[in-house]
């Protein structure tokens, strides 16, 4: 009994510890890094560490620091320390400060018995434990072999007044190799996220951030949830599938110039991130030449002809063209590059790399220099390395880098329109300079040195520069440091392509000779300058007469340890000195300007037109639509800083006055546009043109015209040049013609663009008037035959249209048809349009009611649609679908949870009611390096089907990720899914191949559905009821949503104005329409099956859709942009919500599924067990057959399939 009791003890304790277990994934401190000897921050508020040295140098972006600070606001800062908490200084708002955030907020440590500890540390089981994290998170890092490692632990800090008493315990690792550097957040405990500091500027702090940033726009990277309340989550969620732990490679030197800050889990491994880039420019073989010499590399100029006497655009660069100038010729460089003409490079961020040769003092010198500009704010950073103590004088070399400042510099606010140095020459010219340096109260004494400096220009990415120095510099004793002030330099234009300067520049020569003795001496530089470099003669104006180089906020450090002197410069030019700006210390907000007060030395910050706030903290959009701006004929959209006003349908204008369409402008109503074409109509003016489809053109019908007045047809463009033949067609030469056409295959028939064989068993097979008769042609064999009266093929891809007077003498088409030629009867025919079906005379639309109002549901109304003019069933209020069916709105199957593929892992998201996730191990597969992107279910046998491009490969698993197998393998980059759950069948998209496929769905007999005018597929959905697939092509060029039966056949587009980027798509069953999300348009849209009823369910200027997926009541997505699935109802007028992703996966989020509890009812399966489909043969739906399905022959199904497709030779005839 006793025995008995303590089992039933040790049972329960057990119990509880597992349910702690999954109430907290999080980490605890035990799995920090863990040191002894850490070095501790004083307990205050706002300070910082001594400077940290680094050996190695570590890189960060795409600079090299060989120092650190550890600031107690939780962030580390390079270069300078940043104590005080700044509320306007964020991430986001490129301050120009390198920094490493875990958790950036106004933290102090002097509230009770909150710590700060770091430390500097070659340890090898802190390394050894490093190592294995980033390989968890970056799998092919394996030569990575760390030297070092920089950790900072902030222990139960507490926000600024403690007003609550939460404590934060999180930490920060950097670790390098020298060459690469990873940083690992680790996250124990986070209480809070925000503080109210009324003392510090009188404003409320700002969220706390986390993230990355070198201080511009371009390389600045923040973790989900960072600047908000979401930040709370990152001691939930992760990147490397351990809730706590954040890793990214922040710096590798190996892609200097190059480099992006890189997650843990991303899609862009490291491999490929350090794979190298090749050069856009060609090889500059320009050699040491003389002073004045600007050969280079001759290229092609971009002009494709050049006139015999404009001789200088001989050696135009390929990237510039040849102009005009009136008294001769010059070469121009196009948009985006910038140059002489001769040379051309892009608008970039450039690595300077030289050798700076010679003698300074009697002794010789061979110095490497290397250096980073930084074109957007004129950052400019340059290093000499090989420096040890005794060349600590060096650091009076700042004369060395006024070139390349007078190359890079930003243009202030306060000059003229100029060019910079680069865009003037490419980063092609040299320069020599006298630079005497004395103290200023003694001028007999003076140190000269001259320099010889020649600029190569760009190769490979990196400006190299060659360097010559002679002479001598000032050298007291003691440990020396260098201060420079403020300067400016004026350079004067003395001739075509060379500039001069004199210039005189103050700084400080600091010695200290032992700890309490220090000397400063007062030193002047008198410079004189002269550059040189190649000038067009014949437009010797582009160049300004005077061109003022401001060099501001300079630093000198010099590094003993690795033997290093950096030097700093922020560098603006203009045609005139700047003023003082005050906007310069005070940042506004992203959405404002600055205007300065220069009088009083102050700053006003403004909200941009179309935002409204403070201009600091604060810049909200204004909703314009509100006041009614637009006319009384036009929808107002409001959008992020301002709004669009477009005219209603039936009138034109630009949104601000709309007026009637009159009767004379043309629409695709009216007019008549040639085959093989789409009648495309302006969404603003509402005029019609007519567009060739992808391979056509259009072109004037010579061979057909009345008194000399031409239509226009389309014509194919010849298939060598693109091929547009039908599959059962080849590509031949004409021998009369001696040009390529499209000839039909042996035992097909049509024109070469459509061949088909026209065998048919019965009238089944045949379309509307027509019927299956013997071919005469072909003993034995039928084919399908219009009946009398009318004309074309029969086949079930065209139509038999009425025998009348051809409509281009005589239009009698109905409003709804269009007039086309047809090639096969030599006529111009009466074709409904797509949607339409009647013989071109009359044409009722697919759902029309008029004369059968016996087709609508008995909830749905006969009623007339002004777009499609025609009545059509319409479901009444309370209910849902095409009209033919409808239910009630809140009826069917109903989502239980979601399932979201996100990089190497797939989850499972439990859904409640406020749409939170539970605690539960919620993910049920994860695979190193898988990308796993579209994904299906089969709701009957309950499997997962997803598409895993990185293996290319199809496969399924259970809702639990048991019973994992590949289905199909050997794809291109499948990525769209459907599961028909009827006919088990799986469809696919594969953009790499540019085709839609099907399979049964245990992977056999795979078949190409469609491979023709497919560019970029995506979105992928079925409807079963109905036989229909349907799928989102995110052409740039021509975006559209087609439908297609499931065989293929009957290809329609239903709609292809006002897309961006297709994504995600599904069908919804019970509503009866299909929806789909557009990253580009930010919008989530519906249609019925047949293009009708557009509506728009969501537009979100924030958010970027991928996948997409539908519930009962709510529509899911998942978004690239917040890296969250959002949620809405499907009701009209409803806001979005968020929705948290359980921890467990890393990566991006790309497709989703809502996984139901049913599969949706009343569907009947046309391709149920006794259907006549035989061996090797899919069973395909079809409802526009009578037999409502085909059987087609697999892909994979061989020869023999092949051959029982044709119907058997007749009997021989008997002597």
């Amino acid at each position: 009994m006793i025995l008995f009791y303590i089992d039933r003890k040790a049972i329960f304790c057990l119990l509880i510890l597992i349910c702690l277990n999954n109430y907290c994934q999080c980490i605890s401190e035990s799995d920090f890094f863990i040191y002894k000897d850490g070095i501790e921050l004083s307990k205050e508020d706002d300070t910082h560490s001594e400077q940290i040295i680094l050996s190695p140098e570590i890189t960060f972006i795409t600079t090299k620091y060989e120092s650190v600070y550890i600031n107690t606001n939780g962030f580390l800062s390079f270069l300078l320390p940043i104590a005080y908490f700044f509320p306007q200084i964020t991430l986001t708002s490129y301050s120009g400060y390198a920094i490493i955030a875990p958790f950036w907020a106004d933290i102090d440590t002097s509230i009770k018995n909150g710590s700060i500890t770091y430390k500097y540390t070659k340890e090898e089981h802190l390394l050894k434990k490093a190592k294995e994290l980033i390989q968890e998170g970056f799998p092919r890092s394996t030569n990575f072999e760390p030297t070092s490692i920089l950790i900072c632990t902030w222990t139960d800090v507490h926000s600024f007044l403690n007003k609550d008493d939460k404590k934060n315990t999180f930490q920060v690792a950097v670790v390098s190799d020298g060459t690469q550097t990873f940083s690992i957040f680790m996250y124990a405990k986070l209480e809070f996220v925000s503080a109210y500091s009324p003392a510090k500027l009188g404003r409320e702090d700002r969220y706390a951030e986390a993230g990355f940033t070198d201080g511009t726009a371009q390389q600045t990277v923040v973790l989900p949830g960072s600047g908000g309340e979401a930040g709370i989550n990152l001691a939930k969620e992760s990147n490397i599938g351990k809730p706590g732990v954040w890793i990214y490679l922040i710096g590798d030197r190996r892609r200097y110039g190059r480099f992006r800050i890189t997650p843990a889990g991303s899609e862009d491994d490291v491999e490929e991130i350090l794979s190298p880039v090749e050069s856009h420019y060609s090889s500059n073989i320009y050699q040491h030449l003389p002073q004045n010499s600007y050969r280079e590399h001759a290229t092609s100029p971009s002009t494709t002809t050049i006139p015999p006497d404009a001789i200088e655009c001989k050696s135009c660069s390929r990237n510039a063209r040849c102009e005009n100038q009136g008294n001769g010729y010059c070469c121009r460089c196009l948009f985006p590059y910038l140059g002489s003409g001769l040379r051309c490079e892009r608008a970039e961020n450039y690595p300077v790399v030289g050798k700076i040769n010679g003698t300074i003092n009697g002794q010789q010198i061979d110095v490497e220099l290397q250096g980073y500009v930084y074109i957007e704010d004129g950052r400019i950073h340059n290093s000499l390395y090989n420096m040890p103590l005794i060349h600590s004088n060096f650091q009076q070399l700042l004369p060395l880098f006024n070139t390349i400042n007078w190359l890079f510099g930003t243009i202030h606010r306060f000059s003229d329109p100029i060019d910079n140095g680069f865009a003037l020459t490419g980063g092609v010219l040299n320069r020599s300079a006298l630079i005497r340096t004395f103290e200023v109260d003694n001028t007999t004494e003076q140190s000269i040195l001259t320099i010889e400096q020649y600029f190569r220009g760009i190769e490979s990415g990196v400006l190299h520069v060659e360097t010559y120095i002679n002479g001598s510099l000032p050298h007291p004793e003691g440990n020396l440091s260098v201060t420079v002030g403020n300067n400016n330099i004026k350079y004067i234009k003395r001739s075509l392509g060379h500039y001069d300067a004199k210039s005189l520049t103050s700084y400080s020569l600091i010695s200290k000779l032992d700890t309490n003795s220090t000397i400063t001496y007062n030193m002047s530089y008198e410079i004189e300058d002269s550059l040189t470099f190649y000038e067009c003669p014949h437009n010797p104006h582009r160049s300004p007469k005077e061109i003022v180089v401001s060099n501001q906020d300079s630093h000198i450090y010099h590094s003993i340890e690795d033997t290093t002197i950096r030097f700093f410069t922020v560098t603006k030019i203009g045609t005139q000195a700047p003023k003082f700006d005050p906007c310069d210390s005070s940042p506004c907000h992203g959405f404002a300007q600055c205007i300065p007060n220069f009088e009083q030395n102050t700053h006003e910050c403004k909200c941009n037109s179309g935002f409204l706030g403070d201009g600091v903290r604060r810049c909200d959009d204004i909703n314009e639509c509100i006041q009614s701006p637009c006319h009384s004929n036009a929808i107002c959209t409001n959008t992020y800083g301002n709004f669009t006003c477009e005219c209603k349908r039936n009138y034109i204008g630009n949104g601000f006055f709309c007026k009637p369409i009159n009767d004379e402008i043309e629409t695709c109503t009216t007019k008549i546009c040639p085959q093989f074409s789409t009648c495309i109509q302006d969404p603003h003016t509402r005029h019609a043109r007519c567009l060739c489809k992808e391979g056509w053109q259009m072109t004037d019908d010579h061979e057909n015209h009345i008194n000399g007045n031409y239509k226009s047809i389309c014509k194919p463009k010849q298939c060598n040049e693109y091929y547009n033949c039908d599959t059962n067609a080849n590509c031949v030469i004409n021998e009369n013609t001696q040009k390529y056409e499209c000839i039909c295959k042996p035992g097909f028939y049509g024109d070469g663009y459509s061949c088909t064989a026209h065998f048919c068993s019965s009238d089944g097979d045949c379309g509307y008037n027509a019927h299956c008769l013997p071919d005469e042609q072909r003993p034995g064999f039928s084919k399908c035959v219009c009946d009398p009266g009318y004309l074309n093929d029969g086949t079930t891809f065209s139509t038999c249209v009425k025998d009348v007077v051809s409509c281009n003498i005589e239009n009698k088409c109905h409003v709804n048809a269009q007039c086309i030629y047809n090639e096969r009867i030599d006529r111009h025919v009466c074709l409904c349009r797509t949607g339409y079906k009647g013989d071109g005379i009359t044409c009722r639309h697919e759902h029309s009611c008029l004369e059968n109002a016996t087709i609508c549901s008995s909830s749905a109304a006969c009623v007339y649609d002004p777009i499609l003019q025609d009545n059509v069933c319409s479901c009444r209020d309370g209910f849902v679908g095409d009209g033919i069916h409808c239910s009630e709105t809140l009826g069917g199957p109903k989502e239980q949870f979601l399932i979201v593929n996100q990089g190497q892992t797939i989850l499972k998201v439990p859904l409640t009611a406020s749409g939170s996730t539970n605690n539960g191990d919620n993910r049920i597969l994860y695979v190193p390096r898988m990308r796993a992107v579209g994904i299906s279910v089969d709701c009957q046998q309950q499997f997962i089907y997803f598409t895993e491009t990185s293996g290319k490969t199809i496969q399924r698993m259970k809702y639990d990720g048991t019973d994992q197998k590949i289905v199909l393998d050997g794809l291109g980059s499948p990525e769209g899914i459907a599961i028909d759950w009827v006919s088990r069948l799986v469809f696919w998209t594969d953009s790499s191949l540019k085709r839609l496929e099907v399979a049964k769905l245990d992977g056999s007999l795979r078949k190409i559905l469609l491979d023709k005018n497919i560019q970029n597929p995506r979105g992928i959905a079925v409807n079963p009821e109905l036989g229909y697939i349907f799928w989102t092509d995110w052409n740039r060029q021509n975006p559209r949503i087609e439908r297609a039966n499931m065989d293929g056949s009957e290809r329609k587009i239903l709609v292809s104005d006002k897309l961006g980027l297709p994504n995600g798509l599904y069908y919804d069953h019970h509503r009866r329409e299909l929806c789909w999300g557009d990253a580009k348009m930010k919008t989530i849209e519906c249609v019925r099956d047949d293009g009708s009823n557009r509506r728009v369910i969501l537009t979100d200027q924030t958010t970027m859709i991928f996948g997409l997926t539908d519930g009962l009541q709510y529509a899911y997505w998942t978004d690239w942009s917040t890296n969250k699935i959002g949620r809405i109802d499907k009701t009209p007028n409803r806001t979005p919500e968020s929705i948290l992703l359980p921890p467990g996966g890393n990566g991006k989020l790309y497709g989703l599924i809502a996984v139901k509890d049913s599969c949706p009812t009343d569907v009947n399966n046309v391709c149920g067990e006794n259907n006549d489909c035989t061996t090797g043969q899919l069973c395909l739906p079809n409802l526009s057959l009578r037999a409502k399905r085909v059987c087609q022959c697999a892909d994979n199904a061989g020869l023999q399939c092949l051959l029982r497709e044709r119907p058997p030779p007749p009997p021989p005839q008997l002597a």
